[in-house]
C-alpha cells in the first residue's frame, strides 16, 4: 500500500469520526424535541428496536434490487440506499445522547448538547475498529436507528406542562402600587 492510499483512509476515518456526532448534534438542533423522544425510546431496550429496524432494511433491500434490476435506475438504487442508511444513522442520536447520559450522570439534563457530543464521540469510534466497527457495529447501528425512529413514532412523548412564574414578593407588590 502506497503512502498516499495510507493517508487517504486516514482522512476518511478522520471525517467519520467528526461527521457522524456532528449529524446527531445538527439533529438534536433541528428537532430537540424528537431527540428528546428518540432518547427517551432508547431507554425502552436495544433488542426489540433491533428487530424493528430489521423491517426497513428488508425492505429497502427489495426495493434496491427491483431498482437496479430496471435500466437507467442504477443510480436512483444507490441514491435510495444511502438515504435510507443516511436516515438509520440520524436516529442513532438517541443512541448517542443515551451513551452520553449514561456516562456522565454529572451532566444529566444541564447540557444536552454535551452529553450528545460525548456519547457520539463514543459510538464514532467504536464503528472505527476496524473490521469488526466497519462490517458489523456500523450497519447494526444504522439499523438500530431505523428501529428506534420506527418506535418512536408510536411512543407518547409526554410534555411536561409549562410551570407558572413564581409569584412576586409583597415588596414589590407594594411598590408597584
Amino acid at each position: 500500500m502506497y503512502s498516499a492510499q495510507v493517508w487517504i483512509w486516514f482522512f476518511v476515518a478522520l471525517a467519520f469520526v467528526v461527521s457522524l456526532p456532528a449529524l446527531w448534534m445538527a439533529a438534536a438542533g433541528l428537532w430537540p424535541r424528537t431527540t428528546r423522544t428518540w432518547r427517551r425510546t432508547a431507554r425502552k431496550g436495544i433488542v426489540v428496536t433491533f428487530f424493528i429496524g430489521l423491517a426497513p432494511v428488508v425492505l429497502s433491500i427489495i426495493i434496491v434490487l427491483l431498482m437496479s434490476k430496471l435500466p437507467k435506475f442504477g443510480a436512483f438504487a444507490v441514491l435510495f440506499a444511502a438515504a435510507v442508511v443516511a436516515w438509520g444513522l440520524i436516529g442513532v442520536a438517541g443512541f448517542a445522547a443515551r451513551i452520553g447520559e449514561r456516562m456522565w450522570p454529572g451532566m444529566r439534563g444541564t447540557e444536552p448538547w454535551r452529553e450528545m457530543r460525548n456519547g457520539g464521540l463514543v459510538l464514532a469510534c467504536t464503528a472505527l475498529l476496524p473490521i469488526i466497527g466497519w462490517v458489523f457495529i456500523l450497519p447494526i447501528l444504522s439499523i438500530l436507528g431505523m428501529g428506534l425512529q420506527i418506535r418512536a413514532w408510536f411512543h407518547r412523548d409526554e410534555v411536561a406542562p409549562l410551570a407558572s412564574p413564581p409569584a412576586l414578593p409583597e415588596s414589590v407588590m407594594v411598590a408597584a402600587e
